[in-house]
């Protein structure tokens, strides 16, 4: 069944969306009252958002997304599968990363849990988490990705992470840019590092056993960097910590392709299989470097943004 658009203008998270004739339509929040608190009304509109997208799901809507935000003039966009239609939840009322930027194609890992084995959220709770590691900056601008130099890490690294993997539909994404175009775009500032190893990498891309490529931050240099390490193409020789700058890799023709602030820096010939995108803060550096274990490694995302077209 094809998913029918909503009339521009109804308010998914002030009521639930239902099944009828004419398609997908708006029922009013049942008790016709809101919370009078700016943050309880917000969290409502987008618990009921929520439950429209299910209830669209179970009707026979295809590739629903649930409350799927993005900025826009005067409050943010929710988004059900096509339906498209005003959230209204200003900027100063947001209380979850899952409100300022799409968290629908990802996965969370966090520096803490078991060793070898750190926490992972997974949607749908990823929509409604926050936590001391993932937040929001305190104008919630952007979202915070925070990993301590003693946090947890995975069982393959010596180092720890707060950081969203690509999903897609469930599972892990695995994609080739031997086949179609893959691009990712995103508006991020590394914040903070770690004093005696100040190292952070803020973006990657990744195969089945190792990165493909990382933007890394190595004292004052930010950089792209490849083969394992081994070469490294400059974005910026003196960054200042907290500075935003915009990134865009596209991944196709078996090349990878970056962007730094609009211009760019590379096109490497390189293929694979088994790719996925992933962003926020993977810190450099463990005691063992010498830095504390509350030594933090910091990254801010203020806009996020991937499609796959043809692969």
């Amino acid at each position: 069944m094809r998913s029918k658009r909503l009339p521009i203008g109804s308010i998914i998270g002030a009521g639930v969306v239902r099944r009828s004739p004419a398609g997908y339509e708006q029922d009013r929040n049942p008790t016709g009252q809101e919370p009078d608190d700016p943050d309880d009304r917000c969290r409502a509109r987008g618990r009921r958002a929520r439950r429209a997208a299910g209830a669209a799901s179970r009707a026979g809507a295809r590739a629903v997304r649930v409350c799927v935000p993005a900025l826009g003039e005067g409050g943010i966009l929710g988004v059900v599968g096509d339906l498209l239609a005003p959230f209204t939840c200003p900027r100063a009322e947001q209380s979850l990363p899952a409100e300022l930027i799409d968290l629908s194609s990802w996965k969370l890992t966090l520096p803490v849990g078991e060793e070898g084995r750190p926490q992972e959220i997974l949607l749908p709770g990823l929509l409604t988490f926050a936590s001391e590691h993932f937040g929001l900056t305190p104008n919630r601008d952007g979202v915070v990705f925070r990993a301590p130099a003693g946090g947890v890490t995975t069982e393959n690294s010596n180092y720890p992470r707060s950081e969203l993997r690509e999903m897609r539909g469930g599972e892990r994404a695995a994609w080739s840019n031997t086949a179609g175009t893959h691009v990712m775009e995103v508006r991020e500032a590394i914040t903070r590092v770690p004093p005696v190893k100040p190292e952070v990498v803020s973006a990657q891309i990744h195969d089945g056993s190792d990165d493909v490529i990382q933007i890394r931050l190595r004292g004052r240099t930010l950089e792209l960097v490849y083969d394992d390490g081994d070469a490294q193409v400059t974005l910026d020789p003196d960054y200042a910590l907290g500075t935003p700058f915009d990134l865009r890799i596209v991944a196709e023709n078996s090349r990878i392709a970056v962007f730094h602030n609009g211009v760019q820096k590379a096109d490497l010939p390189r293929s694979g299989t088994g790719w996925y995108w992933k962003v926020g803060a993977y810190t450099q550096s463990n005691p063992g470097d010498g830095d504390r274990p509350d030594a933090v490694g910091e990254v801010v995302v203020y806009a996020l943004r991937i499609e796959h077209a043809g692969g």
